[in-house]
């Protein structure tokens, strides 16, 4: 080796020593324990079927107990390659919302599903209800009741 190429591999080494790293000790510790939060929640598609037992925003929000509605959008089912199968509609939740659903409802997410969506602009694995636990409701049922009772009586 050259006392050229060796000045010049001593250079780059003390360069990366003297590099300061991008994170503080404190954020890699939050890291490595877990307890670092993400720079931006997550946010997770979950599919509203029409005769399914969440059919609409109202449902969804009463199930996963969100603050607000979520909105809901008109989006694309996909397949493997990323074509188009079909229009569906989809909320999204966050991970606690999420976890709410799943407590309370049999679900089946993405690759078991096989139920791939565009979200955001990629494609994603959403979540779809299959049916919900007992006890758990996401319709109003007593308004349901009475709905029936109505028809019945003209």
């Amino acid at each position: 080796m050259s006392d050229l190429q060796c000045n010049s591999l001593m250079d780059l080494i003390n360069l990366k020593m003297q590099k300061e790293p991008p994170w503080s000790a404190e954020v890699w510790e939050k890291a490595r324990n877990g307890t670092l939060p993400p720079t931006r929640p997550r946010r997770f598609p979950v599919l509203l079927t029409p005769d399914g037992p969440i059919s609409s925003a109202g449902e969804l929000q009463k199930l996963a107990e969100t603050e607000s509605l979520p909105e809901a959008v008109v989006t694309s089912q996909v397949d493997e390659n990323g074509q188009e199968i079909r229009k569906v509609t989809i909320c999204q939740v966050n991970y606690d919302e999420r976890k709410r659903i799943e407590e309370k409802a049999d679900v089946g997410f993405g690759v078991a599903e096989n139920f791939k969506v565009l979200f955001n602009g990629n494609v994603r694995q959403a979540l779809v209800v299959k049916r919900l636990k007992e006890g758990a409701a996401a319709r109003d049922e007593d308004k349901e009741e009475d709905k029936n009772e109505d028809e019945e009586a003209r």
